[in-house]
């Protein structure tokens, strides 16, 4: 922190009253005395964070929290408090403070918990997660404060350095129409949500960017510049690698017969045209509701526990398939498995071969080079 003298509190300067070079790439605070209802001109590029910092002077009690980006090398050249442009009300002299991103700490007001359904996500709330994708389980989750919703930082809201190359992902309120600037072109959305128990969020979607061992993640605030200005709750983030190769419960298993339910959420059933080796094996039930899935891989991840045929039945409306199920044979030795969906005329096979204890990776409903008619999702048949 770089404290000024309050004596100084009337100084009119457009620039030059405090100087100093950025040792590195930095983001500079400037702390506004609240009783300013203008700022002076020299703060026109500084952004608000929607934060403050307490003060025991009665007159004053809050200084308002602005940032600007500087890089390294660069000049770092203010004002006077009462500068050109500002409000003349009486006020006290501004602090500033700044924070080399070569200082790469997770603030203590954050927490790491291990990422898994039914835990409190945020720091200050008690609601918890409902549901979480499988191949996220088990990875780091940084928990934030929902105080902080309403942070607008362009950026030094949250960092950390990851110590492995590893992706990073943000699970953000589905509320939000508009993300902000920080996550433009560089995070990427998955397809992927995580339930919660807050009634008016209901999901969090997932959005993911690479990082490489030892660089710094520097996000910024909720509501950071560039996003759209709907209420929502703060995000969270989580990294690490998950190897865990696990059917997620959300997903039911059942014996394959005539007349069973095949989604966990409906109650259409499989009304004929099932081959006859194929009954008595596993059905993995999926929910209908995920039918928009377009992750590319990780929507399904399990260990098949013999080498043999896994078979996708596959919506027999789609002219497409997705991309992951290149490689997979179009098995037309048997017509299609019929459904009591009346919009649905049968349900088309896709097989391939996987060795005991290989891990059985698909993708979205929806997942990259898919046809977009509107279909049901698809279910797994496995064993033998």
């Amino acid at each position: 922190m770089i404290k000024t003298p309050n004596d100084d509190r009337t100084n009119a300067d457009s620039s030059g009253y405090l100087t100093f070079k950025a040792s590195d790439d930095t983001s500079v605070y400037v702390a506004f005395d609240q009783r300013a209802t203008k700022l002076p001109d020299w703060m026109n590029d500084f952004v608000s964070i929607g934060e403050s910092l307490g003060t025991s002077l009665g007159t004053q009690r809050h200084l308002n929290m602005f940032t600007k980006f500087y890089l390294e090398g660069e000049c770092i050249d203010l004002g006077g408090n009462y500068g050109p442009g500002s409000s003349k009300e009486y006020r006290s002299n501004y602090i500033v403070l700044y924070e080399p991103f070569g200082s790469c700490v997770l603030d203590p007001k954050f927490d790491k918990v291990s990422l898994t359904a039914c835990i409190p996500y945020y720091t200050d709330r008690a609601y918890k997660l409902t549901s979480v994708p499988s191949q996220f389980t088990g990875m780091t989750l940084i928990r934030t404060p929902n105080d902080d919703q309403k942070n607008t930082s362009p950026n030094g809201y949250l960092t950390f350095e990851v110590d492995e190359d590893t992706d990073v992902y943000i699970a953000f309120d589905r509320r939000c129409t508009d993300h902000p600037d920080w996550m433009d072109g560089d995070f990427v959305d998955t397809g992927y949500d995580i339930g919660t128990s807050l009634s008016t969020q209901r999901y969090l979607d997932v959005f993911k960017k690479a990082y490489s061992a030892g660089e710094c993640v520097n996000l910024g605030g909720n509501y950071g510049p560039g996003a759209s200005g709907e209420y929502r709750s703060n995000y969270l983030v989580f990294y690490g690698n998950n190897n865990a190769c696990v059917l997620d419960s959300r997903f039911g298993q059942a014996v394959v017969s005539t007349g069973m339910n095949y989604y966990t959420d409906r109650t259409y059933t499989i009304t004929g045209g099932l081959p006859s080796w194929m009954v008595g094996r596993t059905l993995i039930q999926t929910p209908n509701d995920e039918r928009a899935n377009s992750a590319a891989s990780g929507y399904i991840r399990f260990t098949t526990p013999v080498s043999w045929w896994i078979y996708v039945l596959f919506d027999s409306r789609s002219t497409s398939v997705p991309d992951w199920l290149t490689g997979w044979e179009r098995y037309t030795k048997y017509p299609d498995i019929k459904t009591s969906l009346a919009t649905q005329p049968g349900l088309k096979m896709y097989r391939r071969m996987f060795e005991a204890g290989q891990c059985v990776d698909l993708g979205g409903n929806y997942g990259p080079g898919s046809s977009n008619e509107y279909r049901s999702n698809y279910v797994v048949v496995y064993g033998n």
